[in-house]
């Protein structure tokens, strides 16, 4: 499909992590392709009965349910809008033999991850009818074709960061930029997360705890790469492999040194593209009012799709200070609207809330 591209078609891009929907967004946002997303397998399950798409695009690793079973369902329902629309899997296991395992499972092709445009606009190419193809504007076609080559010379300088690797997947200062915030604003979240579950792990190395922590590095592997991070990527790789093949020792050996070098990255990243000063900022008192005004509008937002109006309220959020032990909560609801999150934003929520109105009590 040299030099065109859809026109109203539609495709849903399903994954539990934003900055992996937004790279499908960007790459095609020349187009006028109509993109709508889902942040987990239950979720696309849902929209998939409601809409009706001509490409469906879906992480395989998910929490909860996960991409294969989400497949599986949206084939189930025979009289369903989306029975036949082609679902590609969305993946970083690109081994030998993955793709043919994805095809047999049921998944009409496969495309790894970090994406590039070549291979999603291929696949797009196959599944959209004639009708619905027109040209792409001779610059940006060539644009994206041709992004073989480096990155800008004066991108910022941090250690460990590969820029000519990331271009490859972010051929945009705005998109780098943009993807490289994001990621500065999961690496807490991640990294408490996954320690988490590494203390899950220690006590009880049932299957399930070792699926969560797999699960969970897979996901920061791919985050990893996607921005150029090699040197966290490598060691992701390490462990996701001991935990599916349940070796406990390798866990133990890496995990604290992965975590002490995932951590990191939050001084090494600050200040490029002037990520985080608004931290050092002086902030407003905020109160328990306040808070609970920014809940209701994030959470509503969140239920309805309203992306762009939780981002505002997060942001505006962050210019108050609350207390010392409730501001703790403010990086955890960042990230949850970042991964379009509900149930995690309310829950962030309720405990900033409950330690506020604890405060309160005692003054």
């Amino acid at each position: 499909m040299r030099n065109t591209t859809p026109v109203a078609a539609k495709i849903l891009v399903v994954d539990d992590n934003k900055m992996n929907r937004q790279v499908v967004r960007s790459l095609l946002k020349a187009t006028q392709i109509q993109i709508q997303e889902a942040s987990g397998g239950e979720e696309s399950v849902e929209m998939a009965k409601k809409h009706v798409y001509n490409v469906i695009l879906m992480d395989h690793m998910m929490p909860g349910m996960d991409g294969v079973e989400a497949m599986k369902q949206i084939r189930s329902i025979q009289d369903g809008p989306n029975f036949n629309t082609p679902i590609y899997v969305l993946t970083a296991n690109a081994v030998a033999g993955a793709k043919e395992m994805y095809i047999e499972e049921g998944f009409d092709g496969f495309i790894s991850k970090p994406i590039v445009y070549a291979e999603l606009e291929a696949a797009i190419s196959a599944s959209i009818p004639e009708e619905m193809k027109s040209p792409m504007p001779d610059d940006v076609a060539d644009y994206y074709m041709e992004q073989g080559g480096t990155a800008p010379d004066d991108l910022p300088q941090i250690d460990g960061l590969d820029w000519n690797f990331a271009w490859l997947h972010l051929p945009s200062r705005d998109l780098l930029a943009e993807s490289l915030r994001e990621f500065y604003t999961l690496i807490p979240v991640q990294s408490k997360k996954l320690t988490q579950f590494y203390d899950e792990l220690t006590l009880e190395q049932s299957d399930e705890n070792y699926n969560d922590y797999r699960i969970l590095v897979h996901a920061m592997k791919g985050l990893a790469a996607t921005i150029g991070l090699i040197p966290l990527a490598g060691p992701a790789k390490l462990l996701e492999f001991a935990a599916r093949d349940k070796k406990i020792d390798v866990i133990y050996a890496l995990h604290p040194v992965f975590i002490y070098e995932w951590d990191s990255y939050r001084d090494k990243i600050k200040g490029a593209f002037d990520i985080g000063m608004e931290e050092d900022i002086e902030k407003k008192p905020g109160d328990i009012a306040l808070c609970y005004k920014f809940a209701q509008i994030i959470l509503k937002s969140l239920h309805d799709m309203d992306i762009d109006t939780a981002d505002k309220a997060v942001k505006k959020l962050k210019e108050y200070t609350y207390s010392e032990e409730a501001d703790i909560f403010i990086s955890n609801i960042e990230a949850a609207v970042t991964n379009i999150d509900e149930v995690s934003a309310k829950e962030e929520f309720q405990k900033m809330l409950d330690i506020l109105k604890t405060e309160g009590e005692d003054k």
